[in-house]
């Protein structure tokens, strides 16, 4: 079966993700077993390392080798920014929402969100 597998993989740059179409919506009391769920929209951000084709019974499917970000915070300004990366894995291409820019600064990493800049 893994002859089927292409392996041809495209470099790409920085990315917003999401759940498919916009943000993920997280259980912010998850780490407290008896806590009655709360849920938050989330957005996370990802590095595209590369893009996987890869053909299986007549179907042809996309995922990314995504670099997730540690945790994003925002500041009184509303600057977006995070100081390192978290775990690498692969996603549906699908959940990609749009493009964002990353810029390094000492330690922290800024986000440029031209989407998030007109709200």
């Amino acid at each position: 079966m893994l002859k089927d597998f292409e392996t041809n993989g495209t470099k790409f740059g920085r990315l917003i993700t999401s759940d498919g179409r916009t943000r993920l919506e997280i259980d912010k009391w998850a780490h407290l077993p008896s806590a009655i769920p709360e849920f938050v929209i989330k957005s996370f951000y990802a590095q595209v390392n590369y893009f996987f084709l890869y053909g299986y019974m007549d179907q042809k499917i996309m995922l990314a080798n995504v670099t997730w970000t540690n945790e994003v915070n925002v500041d009184s300004l509303g600057t977006t920014s995070f100081v390192g990366d978290s775990s690498t894995q692969f996603i549906d291409v699908t959940a990609i929402n749009r493009c964002v820019g990353f810029m390094k600064l000492g330690r922290k990493t800024y986000i440029i969100d031209k989407e998030c800049m007109e709200e």
